[in-house]
């Protein structure tokens, strides 16, 4: 059986991941409204967490699982967390070794960029200091232009997050922003994702990875708080609305 890594597993029964604990289903269980299940999605994303982080966990919760796919969603604390941040040359290498490692175990890699933030609500709970010479979303593009340029190198799928919300008119603070903000949520937050946010990353995976899977398969989403889902009904499953329960759904539709 080949198991895809988007930190989110696929398969032939489902893996719902809480507090990193899967609780599998059994192959003749189903769900998805009843039918079938035939790519198991696993939601290994982790609040916080940067690519040092996930580089630490990747043996454990990608090698480890054998899955055929790693979606790969780091890189909004290393570019734009000041309590956690990690330098981009550091963040080039660290994505690289967790890109070697999925490569030399059999597992597709795949990238996604990170999305712009709402610079005033990012500035008013980081340090000022941190961003005295690039404002956040210089930031973000900073560490976007690895990943990119990563892809491009190794001849990895690509999933270009930042352009799809930018064309979508992101960051905005108006109530149809897809980040969380005060006229739609009433959350001075920016960086995470309403429910339609998290769909909107899931619609852009999916039109990648289900080019890469068949039946049998496993995907791991591997990530942050933005993989995990906070905020979202179901944080850190795949039964609710986070992106890797949206995906699930989407592959298994």
């Amino acid at each position: 059986m080949r198991i895809i890594v988007f930190m989110v597993l696929t398969g032939l029964f489902t893996s719902v991941v809480r507090g990193g604990s899967p609780m599998a289903l059994s192959n003749d269980q189903t769900s998805n409204g009843g039918k079938q299940i035939s790519v198991k999605v696993i939601n290994k994303g982790i609040g916080g967490n940067n690519t040092t982080q996930g580089l630490a966990r990747f043996d454990k919760d990608v090698v480890g699982i054998h899955p055929s796919v790693v979606v790969l969603y780091f890189g909004m604390n290393d570019a734009v967390n000041s309590m956690n941040s990690v330098p981009v040359e550091k963040y080039r290498e660290n994505l690289s070794a967790m890109i070697a490692r999925a490569r030399a175990a059999g597992i597709t890699p795949v990238l996604m960029t990170i999305t712009p933030v709402i610079e005033s609500y990012v500035l008013a709970r980081h340090k000022k200091e941190y961003f005295e010479n690039d404002p956040p979303n210089a930031k973000v593009k900073r560490y976007n232009d690895v990943i990119k340029s990563i892809a491009a190198e190794q001849l990895l799928k690509l999933v270009d997050l930042n352009a799809i919300f930018v064309s979508r008119g992101e960051p905005s603070e108006g109530a149809s922003s897809l980040l969380k903000n005060k006229a739609n949520l009433k959350a001075p937050d920016g960086v995470h994702y309403t429910p339609e946010g998290y769909r909107a990353v899931a619609e852009s995976a999916f039109a990648v990875v289900r080019e890469l899977v068949k039946k049998g398969d496993t995907v791991v989403c591997l990530g942050d708080s933005l993989t995990f889902g906070a905020g979202a009904k179901g944080a850190g499953a795949v039964d609710g609305e986070t992106y890797p329960a949206v995906l699930f759904r989407l592959l298994n539709h």
